[in-house]
C-alpha cells in the first residue's frame, strides 16, 4: 500500500452541495476501509445544502463491517480513522486553506446534478491539481463502483488512457494495484494509447486489448484512471484530465504514482 500512498493513506472527501454528497461519501468510506486509511470528511455545505446525513458507523453497520450500536473505538479497531471538519466561508477559499494546512494522498468530490457547476468544479480541480495528490471525481448519474446497500465493489470495467510513453510503466503498476483492490468485482482492465492508431499496448501484462476506438472504449468503461507522476503533470496533461472530467459521465481518478 505504501508504494502509492503514505501509511496509513490520507484521504479527504469534500462535501460541498445539496445532493450527491452522500453518494460521494459512501464511495469515499468504502475506499478508505479497503485502503485502511484515514478519512477526513470536509463539509463546506451551507446549512440549506446539508440535506443528506453523513453517518459513518450507521453505514459500516449496514455493510456488516461493524456490529449494531458500535462505538468510535470499533471503527478504529477496523483499521480506519475518521475525522469530520467543517468550513463556513467561501467554498474555494475554505479548500485553499485546508490544503495549505495539511497534505493528503487522495481527494474525492462530486457535484450536484441540478447545479450549473463546471465553473466551480474546474476551480476546485485547479486548486487540487497544484497539490501532489490523487483526485477522484464522482459525477452525478454515473455508474456506482460501490453498492450502497452492501458495500461491495461493483466496477466491471476500467479504462487506463495513455497520453505519453513514460506512462506505460505507471499504468502497468496502477492496473495491478486497482485490479487487486477491486478484485471482488473482477473488473476488466483496458489500457489505451491515444497516440497510436492501432492502440498497441501489448507490453502491459494485464491489458485486455481493445479493438474499439478511444471514444467507444470510454463509453464501454465504468471508470477511468489516469496514472501519472506529479512532476510529469504538464499543462497538457491537466487539460486532458479537466476535459475527461468535464465531458464524460464516469468516475475519473487522476492517480499519482510515486
Amino acid at each position: 500500500m505504501s508504494k502509492f500512498f503514505t501509511d496509513p493513506p490520507e484521504i479527504i472527501t469534500i462535501l460541498h452541495d445539496s445532493n450527491n454528497s452522500y453518494r460521494v461519501f459512501f464511495h469515499s468510506l468504502r475506499l478508505a476501509i479497503a485502503l485502511k486509511g484515514t478519512l477526513e470528511i470536509f463539509d463546506i455545505r451551507k446549512d440549506y445544502e446539508a440535506i443528506e446525513h453523513i453517518g459513518v458507523r450507521t453505514l459500516m453497520e449496514t455493510w456488516g463491517f461493524l456490529q449494531a450500536n458500535s462505538s468510535h473505538a470499533d471503527v478504529v479497531a477496523k483499521g480506519l480513522k475518521v475525522a469530520k471538519r467543517f468550513g463556513s466561508g467561501k467554498k474555494s477559499e475554505e479548500l485553499q486553506k485546508r490544503f495549505s494546512r495539511k497534505s493528503y494522498d487522495m481527494a474525492i468530490f462530486g457535484e450536484n446534478a441540478d447545479a450549473v457547476f463546471p465553473w466551480n468544479r474546474n476551480r476546485y480541480l485547479k486548486i487540487m491539481l497544484d497539490k501532489n495528490l490523487s483526485i477522484l471525481h464522482i459525477p452525478p448519474d454515473c455508474i456506482d463502483f460501490v453498492d450502497e446497500t452492501t458495500g461491495k465493489f461493483t466496477v466491471r470495467s476500467i479504462l487506463f488512457p495513455i497520453f505519453y510513453d513514460e506512462q506505460y510503466r505507471l499504468v502497468e503498476e496502477a492496473g495491478k494495484f486497482f485490479g487487486e483492490l477491486f478484485s471482488e468485482a473482477s473488473p476488466e482492465l483496458c489500457a489505451f494509447d491515444i497516440n497510436k492508431d492501432n492502440n498497441s499496448t501489448a507490453s502491459i501484462s494485464w491489458n485486455r486489448q481493445s479493438s474499439l476506438s478511444f471514444e467507444k472504449s470510454l463509453l464501454k468503461s465504468e471508470m477511468v484512471i489516469v496514472a501519472t507522476k506529479f512532476e510529469q503533470c504538464s499543462e497538457r496533461m491537466r487539460k486532458n484530465v479537466l476535459n475527461l472530467i468535464g465531458t464524460i459521465n464516469k468516475s475519473v481518478l487522476f492517480f499519482l504514482v510515486n
